[in-house]
């Protein structure tokens, strides 16, 4: 058995300053329980732990994108291949405005890095809402063939949620993975060393990062 928060599964309990000695804060999240409805076992909290392959933190609307941009007093301008970090920056703040870029979570948003001489091209941002800032791959605004101005910022915009949403995941998918290994270490004390190197080269692998196995 260990101690998970039974509201968010974090395993960041503490006990509470504010409450008796059997009652407990998470410091994740901030809920108060009883330390009792934060006993579960390990196969339970990781059953409880989100699903990070389906979570999207930020939602597209093209539609409103060409509405806004055929306004010519809407939110958003039509962008170019040669849009600058500011140029873009500008484009992303003026659709998280009008909501053609949206989250659940109030305090997530995107930004564009701006230009430095270390990074000639500008990075996306993301900002969780929550935790440290997220940075991209550089942008690269290639025009298609036969797109429009318009076509062209609906697509640019709509590939910019898309890669915010996977920098997303893929660090909501390692936080997980991390509570596994710490659930899975927790629960097997004193650790036997080669089932924990097992164990963590098998999540390590399912990450999708390379493993440089010895010979024996």
């Amino acid at each position: 058995m260990e101690l998970r928060c039974p509201e968010c599964c974090s395993p960041e309990v503490e006990s509470d300053p504010q409450g008796c000695a059997e009652e407990r804060r998470c410091g994740n999240c901030g809920e108060r329980f009883s330390r009792e409805s934060a006993l579960v076992t390990v196969l339970d909290a990781e059953a409880r732990l989100p699903d990070v392959s389906l979570q999207r933190l930020f939602t597209f609307d093209p539609t409103l994108t060409v509405i806004e941009l055929r306004d010519l007093d809407g939110a958003i301008v039509t962008a170019s291949p040669h849009s600058d970090a500011d140029e873009l920056n500008a484009l992303l703040n003026g659709a998280q405005s009008a909501g053609i870029i949206s989250s659940e979570r109030e305090r997530a948003r995107l930004y564009v890095y701006p230009l430095s001489v270390g990074e000639p091209e500008p990075l996306l941002a993301v900002d969780p809402g929550e935790g440290p800032t997220l940075l991209g791959s550089s942008l690269k605004l290639r025009l298609l063939e036969s797109e429009d101005p318009i076509s062209f910022t609906v697509r640019i915009l709509e590939e910019l949620t898309e890669e915010a949403n996977g920098l997303a995941a893929g660090r909501a998918a390692d936080s997980a993975r991390l509570d596994r290994i710490a659930a899975y270490m927790n629960a097997n004390r004193p650790w036997p060393g080669a089932d924990v190197c097992e164990f963590v080269a098998a999540e390590l692998d399912q990450s999708g990062r390379t493993l440089l196995y010895g010979e024996d």
